[in-house]
């Protein structure tokens, strides 16, 4: 069979179109497709003179990037707060050793390390118990003292604690305080006499003993020891008893008690003395201090006796004439004294006899002198 004008046509566009596949398909591929020329009169024209369009026009690619997602800043989460974060950090003792009574201070450091204002209450122990409790708002970065006065009444250790931190104190006994406050004192005796002394001995401090002492002249003759209460007072007595006759200082419990006027009595005349006619008979007496004279005497009935005794200054202090019995004291000043026994009768006229005693007492010496 022949081909006819109608197929070459078809196998033209058959031809055209499978060169556009092939152009299209190397486009696509990134390579340039071979320029085929097409034979004159084909249909590279148009039947009415004018250019028909290329059938296998494709649209070249671009080097554009693909836009993509913009950086955009991611939003910063707000932290979520902490609140208050308060704890103790310091704790300073003024005293770890005082007497009962006393009071120790205890400085006490809270800080806050959150970012917002809290309340915190501080406790201050005791051997583990809970005595005293305070509460203090504390700041954000800020630090706050709360300070503890303590007093403690009785003796002994304890453990003193603040958040966690203890300390030993140690508490001891109040000493005592005391005082001497009166003396009282038997200030005249005699020889052998028992004398009093005391002191009345007060205490502002805590409970404890008094050691007492009696001295003499210095020198200590007795001791004692009593216990004084808290707040309280006690008495210390002394007796005591001289041997000597004097003067004595005498001092109870360290005080000045005063001075004791010891006096000592001695016989100086004990006996019955003859006193002729118109004599007389003399003693002489000496007084270092102060003093008494006991005398006492009694003459024969019907006799005509004479008694005087003069004194330091010359005057007569006893005048017994025409007594036949006489007994009296008196007080002696320091010096000398004379007793006269005199014979003066008229009738009948013979001795006299004197039944005489003279006793001197005093603090200080006496002598016989004539």
């Amino acid at each position: 069979m022949g081909i006819g004008p109608h197929d070459v046509d078809a196998d033209r566009r058959r031809l055209l179109a499978s060169l556009g596949a092939v152009a299209l398909s190397g486009a696509v591929a990134g390579c340039t497709s071979e320029e085929v020329e097409e034979p004159d009169g084909t249909d590279g024209t148009a039947s009415d003179g004018g250019e028909n369009p290329s059938p296998t026009e494709t649209t070249p690619e671009t080097d554009e990037e693909t836009p993509t997602e913009t950086d955009e800043e991611t939003p910063t989460e707000t932290p979520e707060s902490v609140g208050p974060v308060i704890d103790v950090t310091d704790v300073r003792f003024d005293e770890r050793e005082i007497v009962e009574g006393d009071a120790i201070e205890i400085a006490v450091d809270v800080e806050n390390e959150g970012d917002t204002a809290g309340l915190y209450t501080v406790e201050l122990t005791a051997d583990g118990e809970v005595v005293r409790e305070e509460e203090v708002r504390v700041e954000p970065d800020e630090r706050e003292t709360v300070t503890f006065r303590l007093t403690i009444t009785s003796p002994g250790e304890y453990e003193i604690g603040v958040g966690g931190a203890t300390e030993t104190v140690v508490v001891e006994p109040e000493p005592p305080e005391f005082e001497v406050r009166e003396t009282t004192l038997d200030t005249e005796t005699s020889v052998g006499e028992p004398v009093e002394a005391s002191a009345t001995v007060t205490n502002a401090g805590g409970p404890g003993t008094f050691d007492a002492a009696l001295e003499v002249d210095g020198r200590v003759v007795d001791e004692t020891t009593v216990e004084v209460d808290r707040e309280g007072e006690e008495t210390v007595t002394f007796v005591h008893a001289f041997d000597e006759r004097g003067r004595y200082e005498v001092r109870v419990a360290d005080e000045v008690a005063g001075t004791v006027a010891v006096e000592g009595c001695e016989t100086l005349v004990s006996t019955t003395e003859t006193v002729g006619w118109r004599e007389s008979l003399r003693y002489a007496v000496e007084f270092d201090e102060e003093g008494s004279v006991s005398l006492s005497f009694e003459t024969d009935a019907g006799r005509d006796p004479t008694v005087t005794i003069t004194g330091p200054d010359g005057e007569t202090v006893v005048d017994g004439r025409r007594e036949d019995r006489l007994e009296g004291t008196f007080e002696a000043d320091p010096g000398e004294y004379v007793f006269a026994l005199e014979n003066t009768a008229t009738f009948p006229f013979s001795d006299g006899r004197w039944a005489i005693e003279i006793e001197a007492c005093s603090v200080g010496e006496v002598a016989r002198t004539g």
